[in-house]
This record gives C-alpha cells, sequence and structure tokens, in this order.
C-alpha cells in the first residue's frame, strides 16, 4: 500500500497544476479542434508524464482511433490505476475487434473481487459482449449482485437467448419489463419478451409495472391495464384517469367498481376521495373520506387521505377540523414514521394556542419521536415556557447548525446564567451523534489520489466516480466528500460541490462546527461572487450573509439554472418580476437570459429584497417567507395567531418548504457570517464577466405592490 502511494505521490503532485494537465483539459474540451492533440503528445514526450499518456489514450478510445489508444497505452506503467488502463486498453481491442485481446486485458478486473475498482459493472458488460454465449451468462450470474440493474439483467437474458436457454432468457426479459418500466432497457425488453410468448404476464407482475407508471405515465398504464381481469385492474383504470386528469371519467369509474376486497375498496375510496377534491366534489370527498375513515381506518389509503386533508384545513388556519384528522393519524397509525409529524402538528397547534397541555404534549414529542427533526423545536418552546436556559444551552449542544440552536443561543446571550438542572431532560434519548473521523484511512488516501491522477488527465468524470463509489464503504466519508466538492468547485461547479457534501454526507448539518475544519464548512458554504454580493448588499443596504444563505438555499450559486415554475438564476426570479425589477432599477434594456448574469441577478434579487422588506415593516422572517411563498399569503399568515416572537411565525407556516426555507435561510446567514466575517474564503472564485452597462435611465421609487414572485418548489429546502 504505502509503495503504491509513493508512486502516485511522484507521479501527481499533490498541489498546483499536475504536468501537462492543462493540455489534457484543453483536450477534453475541444477534442476536434486542430493541433490540441498535438500539444498534449508534444508535452507527454517532453515531461514523460503517464498522466498525459492515458489522457491520450482516453481520447483515443472515445475518438474510434482504437490503434492510437494502444500506442499510448503500450508500455505504460501506472500501478496506481492499473484496473483503468486495462479497461481502456480492452475497449480499444473491442474496437478492433479482437474479442480474445479484449478478455485477456479485462482478466485481472473480473478476477479480483470487484471491490476496489469502480469499473467492475462496465468491465463485466464488456467481458460479457466478447464472450461465448454460456460463459457470458455464467459472469453475469456469478457478478448480478454488484452489477448495475436494468443494464445487467438485459444482457443476462440476451445471453440466455442467444444460448438457447429460452426459458431463463423469457424469465430474464419479464423481470426487465414489469420491474423497470421507466428504463430504456425495459422498451428493449418488451419485443424480445412478447417474442418469446410474454411468460410471467400475471397480475402480479402487471401491477408491479402499473404502479411505477401510473403517476408518470398514466395512458401507458392504462394501456397494459386493458384486459387485466380482476377489481383491482378495474380500479387501477380509474387511477389512470385521475393522475390523466380526467376526472369526469374516474369519478364515473371509481362510483361504479364494488370491490369484494377490503384492501381494494381502500384504494379505490382513497382515489375517489382524491379526484372528488381535484374536481371540487365536496360531497363525494366527504362521502369517500368518511368510507375511509368508518371500514378502512388501518390502512394506509387512510392515512394519505388523512393528511390531504388535514393539510387542507391547515392551510386555512380551521384547527378546529385539522386537529381531530391529525390525532387519528397518531392514534391509527403510532408506528408509521409520518405519525411524528402528525403529532408535532396538534403539539403546535396546542402551543401556539396557549393551551395548559401545551408542555406535556412537547415533552412527549420528545420522549416518544426521539428522531424526529422537531425534537430541537420541541425543546426550544420548552425553554420558553419554562424561562430555563438549560433547555437553551441543551439545543445548542445537540442540535448544532440548526435554527433553534441560532435563537437558542441568542436567548443564552440575552440570559447567560447557568439554568437550572432539569431530571426531564437528563433522561431524554437523543439520536446518536455522527463519528466522523479525524484523519483518513489507508483506503480512503488511496481512493483520493487515484481520483487526483484522474484529475490530472483532465478525467473529471472518472474521477467523481472514484471519489463516490468509495463513499459507499464507510459511514462518514467526510474526506472523499471534501475532494470532490472541493474539485467541483475549483472547476466552477459550485451548486455541484454543495450537492456533494449534502448527498454524500447527510447528515452534516448535525456536525459541532469545531469537528471538522473550517474548510469543510466553506466547501459546504461557498461564497462565490462575493465582490457583487456585498457590493449590492450594501446598496440595498440589507445584511450580505443573509443573501449567501438566501442563494444557497435558491440555487446553490448556479447561475443558470431554471426552476420548475421558470425561476431564472441565483436569486431565481421570475422572468416577467425580472422586467419590472430592471426598470425600477434603471436598466434601460432587458432579456429574460440577462438573469443568468451573476451581477443582473444578484443586483435584482437584493433590490426585490429591499422592497419586500420595506413593505412588511423590516421583518426579515416575513420577508423571507414571502420571497418564497408569496407575499399575499404572509399577510394572511399574520392573522393565524397572536405572535410573540418571529420563530412562532415561522413554525405556524402551513406550507412545509417555505417554513424550511426561511428556517434554512437564516441559519446559512448565520453560518456564512461565522465563516466569512473579516476573513477571506479558502477557495478562490472568480468575479462574475463583465457585461455591457446598461444605458442610464432614472431609476423609479418602489411601489406598494411588485408582481408576487411564484413559489417555486425545490427538494431539500432546509438542507
Amino acid at each position: 500500500m504505502r509503495t503504491a502511494i509513493l508512486l502516485i505521490l511522484t507521479a501527481c503532485p499533490l498541489h498546483g497544476v499536475a504536468p501537462c494537465e492543462s493540455e489534457a483539459r484543453a483536450l477534453r474540451a475541444t477534442p476536434s479542434k486542430p493541433g490540441v492533440r498535438a500539444v498534449l503528445e508534444a508535452c507527454a514526450s517532453r515531461s514523460n508524464a503517464s498522466t498525459a499518456r492515458f489522457a491520450l489514450a482516453v481520447a483515443a478510445v472515445e475518438g474510434n482511433d482504437f490503434a492510437g489508444a494502444l500506442r499510448h497505452l503500450k508500455g505504460l506503467k501506472f500501478a496506481a490505476l492499473e484496473d483503468y488502463l486495462a479497461f481502456y486498453a480492452a475497449q480499444a481491442h473491442f474496437g478492433l475487434h479482437d474479442q480474445a485481446a479484449t478478455l485477456a486485458d479485462l482478466a485481472p478486473l473480473l478476477l479480483a473481487s470487484g471491490t476496489s475498482t469502480p469499473l467492475l459493472n462496465r468491465a463485466v458488460l464488456l467481458a460479457a459482449s466478447v464472450s461465448e454465449p454460456r460463459a457470458a451468462a455464467a459472469l453475469l450470474e456469478r457478478f448480478r449482485p454488484q452489477l448495475q440493474q436494468p443494464a445487467a439483467d438485459l444482457a443476462l437474458a440476451q445471453a440466455y437467448q442467444t444460448s438457447a436457454r429460452l426459458d431463463l432468457a423469457a424469465a430474464t426479459f419479464a423481470r426487465v419489463y414489469f420491474y423497470y418500466p421507466l428504463s430504456a432497457e425495459a422498451a428493449t425488453a418488451e419485443p424480445a419478451w412478447r417474442a418469446l410468448g410474454m411468460p410471467d404476464n400475471i397480475p402480479e407482475n402487471i401491477m408491479a409495472r402499473v404502479s411505477k407508471l401510473l403517476p408518470v405515465f398514466p395512458g401507458r398504464a392504462k394501456m397494459d391495464l386493458r384486459g387485466v381481469p380482476g377489481e383491482l385492474a378495474q380500479v387501477r383504470l380509474a387511477a389512470a384517469d385521475y393522475f390523466a386528469r380526467q376526472y369526469p371519467a374516474a369519478l364515473n369509474a371509481l362510483q361504479a367498481i364494488r370491490p369484494e376486497s377490503a384492501e381494494v375498496d381502500a384504494e379505490r375510496a382513497y382515489y375517489l376521495y382524491q379526484t372528488a377534491r381535484r374536481a371540487d366534489q365536496d360531497t363525494l370527498r366527504r362521502s369517500a373520506f368518511a368510507r375511509l375513515a368508518d371500514h378502512h381506518s388501518h390502512s394506509p389509503w387512510y392515512l394519505e387521505a388523512i393528511l390531504a386533508e388535514a393539510y387542507r384545513h391547515l392551510t386555512e388556519n380551521e384547527y378546529a377540523s385539522y386537529e381531530p384528522l391529525y390525532q387519528a393519524c397518531v392514534a391509527n397509525f403510532p408506528n408509521d414514521p409520518k405519525a411524528a409529524f402528525c403529532h408535532w402538528k396538534l403539539t403546535w397547534s396546542s402551543y401556539i394556542r396557549r393551551r395548559p397541555n401545551a408542555a406535556e404534549l412537547l415533552r412527549e414529542h420528545a420522549e416518544i419521536y426521539p428522531d424526529s427533526d422537531k425534537v430541537n423545536s420541541a425543546i426550544y418552546f420548552l425553554g420558553r415556557l419554562t424561562k430555563n436556559s438549560t433547555y437553551y444551552r441543551t439545543v445548542v449542544e445537540r442540535f448544532p447548525n440548526t435554527y433553534y440552536s441560532l435563537i437558542s443561543a441568542d436567548r443564552l446571550k440575552e440570559n447567560p446564567a447557568v439554568g437550572l438542572p432539569d431530571g426531564w431532560l437528563s433522561k431524554l434519548r437523543f439520536a446518536a451523534e455522527p463519528s466522523i473521523p479525524a484523519q483518513e484511512s489507508q483506503a480512503t488516501q488511496m481512493r483520493i489520489e487515484r481520483a487526483r491522477l484522474l484529475v490530472a488527465a483532465g478525467l473529471d468524470s472518472l474521477a467523481e466516480n472514484e471519489l463516490r463509489f468509495g463513499a459507499r464503504g464507510e459511514k462518514v466519508p467526510i474526506h472523499l466528500a471534501m475532494e470532490l466538492a472541493s474539485t467541483l468547485q475549483k472547476a466552477g461547479q459550485v451548486d455541484r460541490g454543495v450537492r456533494t457534501i449534502k448527498g454524500m454526507l447527510p447528515g452534516y448539518l448535525s456536525f459541532p462546527a469545531t469537528a471538522v475544519s473550517e474548510k469543510f464548512w466553506q466547501l459546504a458554504f461557498p461564497i462565490p461572487y462575493r465582490a457583487s454580493l456585498e457590493k449590492f448588499a450594501r446598496k440595498a443596504e440589507i445584511d450580505p450573509y443573509v443573501v449567501a444563505g438566501l442563494i444557497r438555499q435558491e440555487s446553490e450559486f448556479n447561475a443558470t439554472v431554471v426552476s420548475r415554475s421558470n425561476a431564472y438564476g441565483l436569486t431565481q426570479i421570475l422572468p416577467s418580476t425580472g422586467r419590472d425589477l430592471s426598470r425600477r432599477v434603471g436598466m434601460a434594456t432587458f432579456s429574460p437570459n440577462m438573469l443568468f448574469d451573476p451581477t443582473v441577478n444578484i443586483h435584482l434579487g437584493t433590490y426585490y429584497i429591499r422592497h419586500l422588506l420595506n413593505s412588511l415593516e423590516g421583518n426579515w422572517h416575513e420577508a423571507l417567507a414571502a420571497y418564497n411563498g408569496g407575499r399575499t399569503r404572509v399577510i394572511k399568515w399574520r392573522t393565524f395567531a397572536s405572535y410573540r416572537e418571529p420563530a412562532e411565525f415561522i413554525e405556524t407556516i402551513p406550507f412545509d418548504e417555505t417554513r424550511g426555507y426561511v428556517q434554512a435561510v437564516l441559519r446559512n446567514a448565520a453560518v456564512y457570517k461565522q465563516l466569512y466575517e473579516g476573513k477571506a474564503a479558502a477557495i478562490t472564485y472568480p468575479d462574475p464577466p463583465p457585461v455591457a452597462a446598461p444605458k442610464p435611465a432614472p431609476p423609479k421609487a418602489p411601489a406598494a405592490k411588485l408582481a408576487q414572485r411564484k413559489t417555486s418548489k425545490r427538494a431539500s429546502s432546509a438542507r
């Protein structure tokens, strides 16, 4: 292991640019540009850089110059990346139709267990494609648990078919067709499966396929269901009309079905409830819901209906109607993960209405649902009720990097006195704290160095796969995540760097601030476009760190992103709103594509934030809620209760996305302030490119009303 690492270190420096890396990247970016390949070849010859020769070989394979690839690979000794050299040699021999050489190249990869290389899946499929059919099937069977599906099963079915094992072929084609209906492989498998007599065409398999098709392709699901006997098929046919928004047809069909099976009747009643709700048929909606409550009170379909019906009332603050529904959720489904959500809705309704049982419910929530994301909320509000700072200290210590730890710290600054001991808190079970490895293991170090070699060859996608493959074997792959995030952010893919931290370390926000390096936090909370951000935040007289926190939540600093609701750029501005804002800030011209310019987007976004603040008496929590959910809704939510502090307003917001958004932006702002106030970033980001200055025009004062910003649904709003 040490020898291999030494070879890596001598082949690729750990800091700065490796020999010929710039030339290798130029080849990757413009492989057909005249002279770029020759420049890299000259560099490789001059510096004897193994990474450059490998980069040339990969480019040759991708350009179908298979003889050239073998020429670059000939004599190349690269102990750290032997599996990559072997695989690309196999691809070159495959391109030259040399099956024996292809198998010989792949033999070392296939003899190993496959746990050390991310190339195993591709290597097995390539080997199977040049093997005798029975040998190919045996190879695919052997490695099937480690291979990516459904591509592996499609190859296996084809191997069975070629070797005349038609029963096995038909069953395997059927598995691909029925259980991966949204894949391209299913489309390939279907004609082969039909040609073999359509075995396994039984209702169970059809329903498995239909369940995945229904929400996405209801028309295809309906075609699959035609001619299928049974009452469940009838219900799913009607459900296809529901998903296709053909509500009258769905209502007629669902009302006509009289299932004998209780399970099927529960599903029918659920779709009848949802269809009636969508069609504004209130009497029918209530009737369908009552049937679920009276006859299927422990069915998961009833639980889904409870949540939908309760939400209707929650958004209108009709607590007398939604409280019994959430109570039914808790009572009938105590072991379902959604029970914690329902219990919290009951708890919060009691707290915000100042009922005597609020403290009891807050304690109950923390006791019964220790893994709930509302435990920190419960403890904070217990501190508000008891006026005991021990509760705030517990939130700060146990729930770092959360909105409630932020405001708990503020409470402790107001009253730094040591709180009274609390026996209940001392007995409370908390979720296990993450075990963060302080140092890289040898396996992690080797994985990182292999990735760096691939980066030096300009092969960033292979480097990323290498690091992600290594992360599968670690509980908290912090060093691999940092390496990949750093590589992506240095390449200008800041948003992907942030998502890498979130995806590879889903519990990263629970890391105590001092348990990991400052570099980790700067990777998770980057601040590109800092000069523009600070300039326009000062101009709008708003905190630049709140703006940074908002951008991280809106776009993760992807300047060219377009949301599903057609919002553009860093601060996610609709083109219609952008046009209005551009006039107000004095821009003479505007086009939607200008919102992709970071400078323009930040300018308009900060102006819009200031407008919202002005229209909402300077309340940040309301302005952020309006930015995400719309100002009209914020005005409505103000009437839901008599709030004693901003945290109560935020917790009362009925939209999970908007509530999480406000808390996350304020949390982000605190992290940004801690990381960057008076300090430079560890990573240097380029300022936005210069753009032609717009013609001067007299700025307009903010109007009383701006175009309402449509809510855009973003995943993981609290992360």
